[in-house]
């Protein structure tokens, strides 16, 4: 989605054009979080079929197709906050005006499923003192996008973000940082990483 704003130039970010050298990148790109994500989770899925029919096997084909989606909205949404930032003169005030918005949208949600005794519960309830920070960490990242966005354009943001966001999840795997369950890095991920660099180096490069 990224490419596409920037190949187009849509909510008037920078435009650059799809070349061969970025088109092979991204490519590179593809391939490199189909091997550090996808294949080891498709892997898992088969040994587990083994064990049991397909009946009883759902399909997460939906799901799958949904996250590529919100994939597609949370690049549509750095190129409108960066758009923003740059009328407003302030990526501060973009990023509080996203944040306004969605925090209105999730709220009417909350009433109209009348479960906002949920919220004193999840404010009651002990919980680590760091489940708190995603809060900071989601305002930070907004604002990021805000500001780098007008500067390197869309997809660069968007493909450097992709890349911190695969190393950050792969290092809380591997030691179970944060209450995550410990899975080992494999090698196939580590040659992952690789074709993720080489693909990032072709897009960003040319």
């Amino acid at each position: 989605m990224s490419i596409l704003i920037d190949h187009f130039g849509l909510f008037h970010t920078l435009l650059r054009p799809l070349s061969f050298i970025r088109f092979l990148g991204l490519i590179s790109l593809i391939v490199g979080v189909l091997l550090i994500v996808f294949l080891p989770s498709y892997l898992q899925q088969k040994r587990q079929l083994m064990k049991e029919t397909k009946e009883h096997a759902p399909s997460k084909f939906l799901w799958q197709l949904t996250g590529i989606i919100a994939g597609m909205l949370m690049s549509t949404q750095v190129a409108i906050n960066g758009f923003l930032g740059k009328q407003l003169h302030s990526s501060i005030h973009a990023a509080f005006i996203s944040f306004s918005i969605g925090t209105f949208l999730v709220l009417v949600v909350v009433l109209s499923e009348k479960s906002y005794r949920k919220l004193q519960l999840s404010i009651l309830k002990q919980a680590p003192k760091y489940v708190y920070l995603a809060g900071f960490f989601g305002a930070s990242y907004v604002f990021c996008n805000a500001y780098l966005a007008p500067l390197i354009g869309t997809g660069a943001v968007v493909t450097l973000s992709l890349v911190g966001q695969i190393i950050s999840s792969l290092v809380i795997d591997q030691f179970g940082l944060l209450g995550a369950i410990k899975k080992p890095i494999k090698f196939i991920q580590v040659i992952g990483i690789i074709f993720l660099f080489i693909g990032v180096l072709g897009i960003e490069l040319y």
